[in-house]
């Protein structure tokens, strides 16, 4: 059996192109300060990198596991902390497939910078 890739990723990777000069930019304040800085998170909100694995019920882009891999690859080129952070929300996100809709909708589906991490 042959898995057949159902995500677009060039749009992923171009989203991480366009955010990598800020996200270089900031590594080493992120390794000082061990936090993303409210800046740089606007841009990895704006990119939707925080839902990538969301349910698209929920405002999420609902991407394949290997598409969401690549992505992961190409933000840690740039920086491994801000790709944990994303990797790490992503992992959280998921369950909203698995909680009662009305659960997931109040904690992503009215606000579209809502992230859980644990």
């Amino acid at each position: 059996m042959e898995f057949q890739e159902t995500t677009d990723v060039s749009d992923f990777l171009e989203r991480v192109a366009r955010v990598a000069p800020a996200i270089r930019e900031a590594a080493e304040e992120i390794e000082r300060s061990q936090r993303l800085s409210p800046e740089l998170r606007a841009k990895l909100h704006n990119e939707k990198f925080f839902r990538l694995l969301l349910p698209k019920p929920f405002g999420g882009e609902e991407v394949s596991p290997p598409a969401f891999f690549e992505t992961m690859s190409a933000l840690a080129e740039n920086d491994a902390s801000t790709a944990w952070c994303i990797c790490q929300a992503n992992g959280c996100a998921m369950t909203a497939a698995y909680v009662a809709p009305e659960i997931a909708q109040k904690i992503w589906g009215n606000d579209p910078h809502a992230v859980m991490a644990w």
